[in-house]
């Protein structure tokens, strides 16, 4: 016991009995000045001892000084300071009777520090305690952090499913990569979704240049592909009938083409009509068709205006030849005319001359005939001297072979 305690308690102990011998002399009614000295003294000596007792210092403790949360992320915190000081942490005024705890928890996976300051009789007392968060808090905070991220990760999918497109797709892709495990589930409807899109930029390829196989690759496409295809149905039935639409026209243009270059090796009006028609009824312009068809038309008219001139001559020199034929032919008549008028005149003469000698001939026949023995056949027109060529010759005079109008034979005589 120190010495302040000792006064204390010997004046303490005086002033009892001061006070039972006060109370005694009262009673007794013996003299009290005695006494009262005696209770003075002690009250003195108390507050000697009084005077001596040390003054209160502020004090702030705290256990433990180094905190860890557990796998909740909570820590408790407990410590004493002086009873009427005023206590703070973080800021906040905390009620206490020298004793306090404080319960922590944290939010993320940061450490925390925790100032506690208490205030008494004007003097601050700071203390700073450190909290960090357990592995397993870290582990819990991970695994929450995941079920968040995967919910990201599934309703950003669900949104590129319902309505693809790059911007939803690469939204989704982002949430799937910030994933810390692999779910194969969310991988293969990503990959569902990335199929989609490339079915929709083959789409838009098909629309911009349709082809029969372009729209073939794409149906394929479209088989193979899990996703909704109802909003495709439309699309694909224009692209099928601007397909349909392009294969007729490719088959007018190639029957236009052929009747063209049937006209082109015939230059004929008819077959050029032909191919006229064939172009006016395809659906779409054709410039290359339309040059052709204009120089086409020109050769045409050139070959009709070649054939024309070629026909005015031909008739001309017709005419020409026909006129000189004419010519010739009345030439010729007139001369034939001339040469039968003259032979005319000529065999006239003849037949005179001929006529004139054998009358002279008859006269010196029948002159020399009397008594001249000559040949002759049955049915001969002829007299020879002998048995001239083939035939039944007998032997008859001048005078009868004469009487039967038989002429002299022309090698006899």
């Amino acid at each position: 016991m120190v010495f302040w305690e000792v006064l204390i308690v010997l004046g303490f102990v005086l002033l009892i009995v001061s006070g039972w011998r006060l109370w005694r002399a009262f009673r007794q009614k013996k003299p009290k000045k005695p006494v009262l000295l005696i209770a003075v003294g002690s009250l003195l000596l108390m507050a000697a001892g009084g005077s001596q007792v040390p003054v209160e210092a502020a004090y702030l403790k705290i256990s433990p000084q180094q905190l860890e949360t557990d796998p909740s992320g909570n820590c408790h915190l407990e410590g004493t300071t002086n009873s009427e000081a005023e206590l703070f942490i973080d800021g906040e005024e905390i009620s206490h009777e020298g004793t306090f705890t404080y319960d922590i928890q944290l939010v993320d996976d940061g450490t925390k520090e925790l100032v506690i300051k208490s205030v008494f009789r004007g003097e601050e007392t700071v203390k700073t305690i450190e909290i960090t968060p357990s592995t397993g808090y870290l582990a819990h905070l991970e695994s929450q952090a995941e079920k968040e991220r995967l919910k990201l990760a599934d309703t950003a999918l669900a949104t590129a499913e319902k309505e693809p497109s790059q911007d939803h797709f690469d939204v989704a892709f982002t949430q799937i990569q910030a994933l810390s495990q692999s779910y194969p589930e969310l991988e293969q409807r990503l990959e569902d979704v990335a199929d989609y899109l490339e079915i929709l930029g083959s789409l838009e390829e098909l629309e911009q240049e349709p082809t029969r196989e372009g729209l073939v690759a794409f149906q394929t496409q479209v088989a193979a592909s899990p996703l909704a295809k109802d909003a495709l149905t439309k699309r694909v039935a224009a692209c099928e009938k601007q397909v349909h639409e392009q294969e007729k026209n490719t088959k007018l243009v190639a029957a236009a083409k052929e009747k063209i270059k049937h006209a082109e090796t015939t230059l004929a009006n008819d077959d050029y009509q032909s191919a006229l028609e064939a172009l006016t009824t395809l659906p779409t312009k054709q410039p290359t068709l339309e040059k052709r068809l204009q120089n086409l038309h020109h050769a045409i008219e050139e070959k009709q205006a070649a054939e024309k001139a070629q026909d005015d001559a031909e008739k001309k020199a017709a005419q020409e030849k026909e006129a000189q034929e004419k010519a010739a032919q009345e030439k010729a008549a007139e001369e034939q005319r001339q040469q039968e008028i003259q032979a005319a005149q000529e065999q006239e003469q003849i037949q005179q001359q001929a006529q004139e000698q054998q009358a002279q001939d008859q006269q010196t026949t029948q002159e020399g005939a009397v008594g001249q023995t000559v040949m002759v056949t049955p049915t001969g027109s002829k007299y020879h001297t002998h048995k001239c060529g083939n035939g039944n010759f007998t032997p008859a005079t001048l005078e009868e072979a004469l009487a039967r109008n038989l002429t002299p034979c022309s090698k006899c005589f």
